[in-house]
């Protein structure tokens, strides 16, 4: 059932204890593998149908395909490209499921964009099409290149047209899924632009912090559209729920606005609901109606009524100090006023007051 060959290491090749090299053929009716393998470092390639065991003995299963491993390290390197695919192809580089996910999400990036450009959801100054776009479409372009093969001189067939990418691009694509675990740190790192899309529901979840730094600007846009029906979250819109703790939204060094259509609702369920502006006033208005508080002051203006409406109404005079008049009394026995009228006249005598 075995044919192969097998060396052994110099310095104990008369015993036989020493290291090998070996290169074994089963050929057992439908278990059929090759095995290439040295004792240095436990490194080994298996092909076919795995077996356990060692020189003729065969022993537990150990699966199918192809098993590539080694005690020590290990590198893949592909100086024109890579492509790590579950995705089954006749060509070496076919990955035409691949390319046709990746077309759909260049599509999907599109679509979300002209929405959001229509509802003026863009930063100043942005460019109609995202960077994140044109790096797609330099992506899609580098991979869907060919090569041609030909015979060299008089031999005949070999000839003909493959996938050969244009770029030394690294693709990894799982037709049942792709998983990335590690119980230690990963990263993600890219020069330019970094695309994450999901045709039903992007989740990110953390037992921890979630942090999110940018230098430049930050764009959170929703199209609200009714969720699909398999997608696990069918509610739309944006919601930014603390369950416990604060929620901040603040603008340090410029204007913070908050709009809608319909209606917009501050409420506080169990304490109260505060509006400040200590350096500057404070101003609400409606349909033309307004009020201001600025300083001491408080200034209502309306094009019509205004009213001033409730079971019982208080309205208190400004503070003051009162106090009762006071008049000046003395006693004359005679009434001056007289007296000096009958001196003007040179009367001799005058009445008693």
């Amino acid at each position: 059932m075995f044919t192969g060959f097998k060396s052994q290491a110099l310095a104990q090749s008369q015993d036989g204890t020493g290291g090998y090299q070996q290169l074994r053929l089963d050929d057992t009716p439908g278990q059929g593998r090759a095995q290439l393998s040295t004792t240095q470092h436990a490194s080994t390639l298996t092909l076919g149908h795995l077996k356990g065991g060692h020189d003729n003995l065969r022993e537990g299963e150990r699966g199918y395909g192809a098993d590539l491993s080694t005690q020590a390290y290990g590198a893949v390197r592909a100086g024109q490209g890579l492509l790590l695919s579950s995705e089954p192809g006749n060509t070496q580089l076919a990955a035409t499921g691949a390319l046709s996910q990746l077309q759909q999400g260049s599509d999907l990036l599109k679509r979300l964009n002209d929405a959001a450009r229509t509802q003026q959801a863009g930063l100043p100054s942005e460019p109609e099409s995202l960077p994140t776009q044109d790096g797609l479409k330099t992506l899609q372009d580098h991979l869907q290149a060919t090569h041609s093969g030909s015979a060299a001189g008089a031999i005949g067939g070999g000839a003909g047209e493959v996938p050969g990418w244009s770029a030394p691009v690294l693709l990894g694509s799982g037709q049942a899924g792709v998983m990335s675990l590690t119980p230690a740190d990963q990263v993600w790192v890219s020069g330019t632009q970094t695309a994450l899309l999901a045709g039903s529901a992007l989740n990110w979840l953390s037992q921890g912090h979630l942090v999110l730094a940018v230098a430049g600007g930050l764009v959170l846009y929703t199209q609200g559209s009714k969720a699909a029906a398999g997608s696990p979250n069918q509610e739309t819109g944006i919601a930014l729920h603390a369950a416990q703790g604060t929620l901040s939204a603040r603008a340090h060094k410029n204007t913070a606005t908050l709009a809608a259509k319909t209606q917009v609702r501050i409420v506080s369920t169990t304490a109260d609901v505060q509006l400040a502006a200590p350096t500057r006033h404070l101003l609400a208005t409606a349909a033309g109606a307004y009020i201001k508080l600025d300083g001491d002051d408080i200034e209502l203006g309306a094009p019509g009524t205004i009213a001033f409406k409730g079971g019982q109404q208080v309205l208190t005079a400004p503070q003051g100090a009162s106090m009762s008049p006071v008049t000046p009394s003395a006693s004359h026995k005679l009434c001056e006023y007289t007296a000096r009228a009958a001196d003007f006249a040179g009367a001799g005598t005058m009445g008693a007051a």
